[in-house]
C-alpha cells in the first residue's frame, strides 16, 4: 500500500515506553527479552525504547548486538526500535577513565557520534543508524547527505522514522521527513534523558503536517510522561498500561494509531 487513504483504516499498537538509568548491561539484557515477552502477549506491534539503553564498547560490535536484538524480536514478533551507545572503557595507568579525542563539532563533521538506533520489523529486516547531529545548537556541523538520510523501517505497511537522541531538534532532518514522498506516517524519537526534555514543539511540528510523532526517554521517577502527538492533538499522558518492575523499571504506554 502507497496511499495515505488506505493506510488510515489500519491500527497498530504502539507502546512508547520510559526507563530508569543507572542499570547494569545484564539487568538491561533480562528485562529486555522480559518487555519484548510482555509486549507480544498484550498484541503490541511495535515497542520503543530509548537512546542509550544497551551500551557495547566499541562500534565495531555493532553489527552483532543489532543480531541479536532483532533476533529476540523477531521470536517474540514485535518490532522494536532502541537506542544503542558505544562507551569505551579507556584507562590511564592509574585505572581512572581518560577523556579525549575529537571534539563533539568535529565528530558531527565526521559522522562519528558515539550513539545508534537499532531497528527490526518484520517488514524492513534488521537496520541500524549512528547518530546525525545532538542539539540545535551542533546541527550546522552536520553534512546535507546525512540530514536527508532516510531511518525509516515498516510496520504493518506503515511508513516509521526512527530519530536518534536530539535529531529531532534538526531543522534540516524535520524537513527532509515532512517533504519526502512517499509521505512518512510516524516519527519515533529515542531520546536519552526525559527531565527537562523540551520536545513538545518538535513533535507537534510533524503532528501539525499529518505525521504520529512520539518520543521514548529514561527517567527516573515513577508515572512520567510518555510524549505523543497525532495531527496536532496532544495524546501524551503519566498514565502507564504495562509496568516492569525491573531494573531498570520500564513503564509503558500504548496508543492505536
Amino acid at each position: 500500500m502507497q496511499s495515505g487513504s488506505a493506510i488510515e483504516g489500519l491500527l497498530i499498537l504502539l507502546a512508547i515506553s520510559t526507563v530508569s538509568r543507572h542499570t547494569k548491561e545484564d539487568q538491561r539484557d533480562r528485562v529486555f527479552l522480559q518487555a519484548l515477552k510482555e509486549a507480544s502477549r498484550k498484541g503490541v506491534e511495535l515497542l520503543a525504547l530509548p537512546g542509550g539503553y544497551f551500551r557495547i564498547s566499541s562500534a565495531s560490535k555493532m553489527q552483532g548486538k543489532a543480531s541479536v536484538i532483532a533476533s529476540l524480536a523477531k521470536k517474540n514478533k514485535v518490532a522494536v526500535a532502541v537506542g544503542v551507545d558505544v562507551s569505551p572503557k579507556k584507562t590511564s595507568g592509574k585505572g581512572k577513565s581518560i577523556k579525549g579525542g575529537m571534539s563533539v563539532a568535529e565528530r558531527i563533521r565526521r559522522q562519528a557520534l558515539r550513539s545508534f538506533v537499532i531497528c527490526w520489523s518484520s517488514e524492513s529486516g534488521t537496520k541500524y543508524w549512528r547518530q546525525r547531529s545532538i542539539t540545535g545548537k551542533d546541527q550546522a556541523y552536520a553534512p546535507d547527505e546525512a540530514c536527508e538520510r532516510i531511518q525509516e523501517i515498516r510496520v504493518t505497511d506503515r511508513r516509521v522514522e526512527i530519530l536518534s537522541c536530539g535529531e529531532i531538534f534538526n531543522q534540516r532532518i524535520k524537513d527532509a521527513i515532512v517533504n519526502r514522498t512517499p509521505r512518512v506516517h510516524w516519527v519515533l524519537d529515542l531520546a536519552h534523558k526525559g527531565e527537562k526534555w523540551r520536545v513538545d514543539p518538535s513533535l507537534r511540528f510533524f503532528a501539525n503536517r499529518g505525521i504520529c510523532a512520539f518520543g521514548t526517554s529514561h527517567v527516573n521517577r515513577k508515572n512520567a510522561m510518555k510524549r505523543g502527538f497525532k495531527k496536532g492533538r496532544k495524546l501524551s499522558s503519566r498514565k502507564t498500561d504495562l509496568v516492569i518492575a525491573g531494573p531498570p523499571r520500564i513503564e509503558m504506554k500504548f496508543w492505536k494509531v
